[in-house]
């Protein structure tokens, strides 16, 4: 029997938390799209846009798969967040214990556990696994935006994907500048102000 999917997609400037069929819970980012299938075996999520954070309910007799182009994460009860960006996809685990594989290749799973992160580059193989402050690098789960030395220009661009208002920089040295710091995603006018308070006209 084929089964039956459900499509969850965010349109910019909107974030949502879903309850799955099996009690987990995930957090999707704007501009994000995911299609969930849920077989007798096995729980499954394809990511084909955007990030999620997942909370996952223990279930070992279903292990639960989130696909993202060729990268494979298997894991059965922990909490880890999957980007696609086009340099690669972003596994970064907040508790527990996630395996990582690649489709099509014959390389053995890594495995990650809390506040490590790996980015899967389809092209090369294993890439390095960093040790990262988990709850600093998901927070943008619960809306908040953290930039360690970060172009504004990319900054930016991050906030334009939370708010239907659209921030424009029009200096180019001033977008080529880069910030530290963690903001509220919903509230661009914070941004701005931080900018224009730490910037010597």
């Amino acid at each position: 029997a084929p089964m039956r999917g459900q499509v969850m997609e965010t349109a910019r400037g909107e974030r949502r938390e879903v309850v799955l069929a099996d009690g987990s819970v995930v957090q999707i980012d704007p501009e994000s799209r995911l299609r969930v299938r849920f077989g007798e075996n096995t729980r499954r999520v394809v990511l084909d846009a955007g990030r999620a954070l997942f909370r996952l309910t223990k279930n070992p007799a279903r292990p639960f798969l989130v696909e993202a182009d060729s990268t494979t994460v298997r894991a059965v009860g922990t909490a880890f967040g999957v980007e696609r960006k086009e340099t690669g996809v972003v596994v970064t685990v907040s508790e527990g214990k996630v395996a990582i594989e690649k489709r099509g290749t014959a390389q053995a799973a890594r495995f990650l556990t809390a506040n490590e992160q790996v980015t899967v580059v389809s092209s090369s193989s294993a890439a390095p696994v960093r040790k990262v402050d988990s709850a600093r690098v998901l927070a943008w789960a619960e809306g908040r935006l953290n930039f360690e030395n970060t172009p504004i220009r990319e900054v930016v661009a991050q906030f334009n994907r939370y708010n239907t208002i659209q921030l424009r920089v029009e200096d180019e040295e001033l977008a080529s500048r880069p910030i530290s710091g963690v903001f509220n995603a919903a509230n661009p006018q914070g941004f701005i102000d931080f900018v224009e308070a730490t910037t010597v006209v």
